[in-house]
């Protein structure tokens, strides 16, 4: 493999330690990496051990398959985060799925590949199929999920059906391999009997799951102004062009476009009608704290997406989101209401007085304002 082949950054490998992905470098060099014998974090190492499974020499290659095999999955859940590449994630895949911990991992990473998820949804256990059938954003992009799902014998029928019907409403159920929707069979005469059809061969089980070594990445057919987070919308006719081409998009798109977009992206994405687009953007990598307090203080999302954030330890732990969350009349009731015991005395005032919020959040910080003033 060449030099030039290997996504340095995508990989997250610092340029001081290219030399030991580097083909050219001396064997020894490339063995002390392959078995994880160099001071760098388990995510770097585990990047560069992927790289040498593809080492020419096969006593390097096997060294780096076995470091790879070894990690813990406590490591693993340290090591692996939203910036992994998905060759990584489908080697460990492919390869440990039989733990339920890496397998979840996994499952739970947005940039996981259709053949990653094809895979693990037709082998995992009953309590990774219902991650999977309760991933909404993930079944709606890539629907073909569900007739990989359907050859689980984890899968019950329930779940199943549940996925069907939740595909059927947003009209993304794909068909099966070999479907023709254009051509329904023709029903005989009636007046001839039904004849039986030859005997045909049995289609090959889709469980061919080789793994193959590269850094391919799934093309997005976005343009490149959407994507780059340096990019700004300088007028107002911009951004209304903007919003009416992302309009136009179908759910699977803007849930894609939601991950991968900027910052002008998700401040219109954030605002979709659909649930499952806006709470779509709360899992783009990009995100930062400042878009979410925006968020928090936005009176035109929707509660799921206030309910999302509430829920999410990080931005919980900002005594500004907090505050934003518990002023936006939008927030759902239980989840302002044990905000108000966690404000300071002057936010509580101005809570207590707040005619936009909820009368039940009035009524908790006027309460707690006569309970802290008697105790005093």
């Amino acid at each position: 493999m060449e030099q030039q082949a290997i996504p340095l950054d995508k990989l997250g490998i610092p340029r001081e330690l290219a030399r030991y992905v580097d083909a050219a470098s001396p064997k020894e060099v490339k063995l002390l990496a392959a078995r994880g014998v160099l001071p760098a974090p388990p995510k770097v190492l585990m990047a560069i051990q992927y790289c040498l499974l593809a080492d020419p020499d096969p006593e390097v290659a096997d060294a780096a398959r076995q470091g790879l095999m070894g990690y813990p999955a406590s490591v693993l859940e340290g090591a692996i985060d939203d910036h992994t590449h998905p060759k990584i994630l489908e080697f460990f895949a492919l390869h440990r799925a039989k733990d339920e911990r890496i397998a979840e991992l996994i499952l739970l990473k947005r940039q996981t590949n259709d053949k990653t998820m094809f895979y693990l949804a037709e082998h995992v256990g009953a309590r990774q199929v219902d991650l999977i059938a309760n991933n909404q954003q993930r079944l709606l992009i890539t629907p073909a999920i569900y007739h990989h799902l359907k050859k689980n014998p984890n899968a019950s029928r329930a779940t199943l059906d549940r996925v069907e019907a939740f595909l059927r409403i947003y009209h993304a159920l794909d068909l099966e391999p070999g479907e023709d929707k254009a051509a329904p069979p023709t029903p005989p005469p009636a007046a001839e009997a039904p004849v039986p059809p030859p005997a045909q061969e049995a289609p090959p089980e889709e469980d061919d799951y080789e793994f193959e070594h590269g850094f391919e990445d799934e093309e997005e057919d976005f343009p490149d102004e959407w994507l780059d987070e340096e990019e700004e919308n300088k007028t107002q006719q911009e951004k209304r062009d903007l919003w009416s081409r992302i309009a136009k998009m179908t759910v699977a798109q803007k849930i894609k476009l939601a991950y991968l977009g900027n910052a002008n992206v998700r401040a219109i994405l954030i605002r979709d009608t659909n649930k499952v687009v806006a709470s779509a953007v709360l899992k783009s990598p990009a995100i930062t704290d400042s878009e979410i307090l925006a968020i928090a203080n936005n009176r035109n999302v929707c509660d799921d997406v206030l309910r999302e954030i509430a829920r999410n330890k990080e931005w919980f732990r900002m005594y500004a989101v907090k505050l934003a969350l518990v002023n936006n009349p939008k927030t759902p009731a239980a989840v302002s209401v044990p905000i108000v015991s966690q404000l300071m005395l002057h936010d509580l005032k101005r809570l207590a007085g707040n005619r936009n919020v909820p009368s039940v959040i009035t009524t908790t910080a006027r309460q707690l304002l006569r309970r802290k003033s008697h105790n005093n």
